[in-house]
């Protein structure tokens, strides 16, 4: 498959990101050939499967006063042809409490790729004053939600 020639807002995007880091001394964001870009925890904990912290994740955020549900996005084939589902880009789980609107999504405890739609979704989430959250353990969740307002 022939790689797709960067066009003008591609080469106009990646100049912005450089200037900015310069600027600002942060390191350079990769982004991988698909949009994406890797992830890495960035505590110390024993790596998890995807689905162990989602589920732990689940559980304290419920265990903390929040409304939290489980969102499920995804492809396939079901009789009548290829159909999406669910939200592009969501996170893993929707939460909130007293008004404050937060997604999260979860990825195994070595780390993985935020894709390009959930980079996007994150922008769109965080424009209307919502918390969007990446995270590899259930300590990076109450490291990010720590001295908020909720029952210990």
């Amino acid at each position: 498959m022939a790689r797709k020639k960067p066009n003008k807002t591609d080469i106009g995007s990646a100049y912005a990101r450089l200037v900015k880091s310069q600027r600002t001394g942060e390191p350079v964001e990769k982004v991988r050939k698909d949009g994406g870009i890797a992830t890495k925890p960035f505590l110390e904990f024993v790596p998890k499967p995807e689905s162990i912290v989602l589920q732990e994740c689940l559980d304290w955020l419920h265990k903390h006063g929040f409304g939290a549900k489980r969102m499920n996005n995804g492809a396939g084939d079901f009789g009548g042809g290829f159909r999406y589902y669910g939200i592009k880009g969501a996170g893993d789980i929707l939460a909130i409490q007293n008004g404050r609107f937060i997604e999260v999504e979860c990825k195994k405890g070595k780390g993985g790729v935020l894709s390009k739609n959930q980079r996007e979704h994150c922008k769109w989430v965080e424009r209307f004053s919502g918390e969007y959250y990446v995270v590899h353990d259930v300590s990076e969740l109450e490291y990010y939600l720590k001295g908020e307002s909720y029952d210990s």
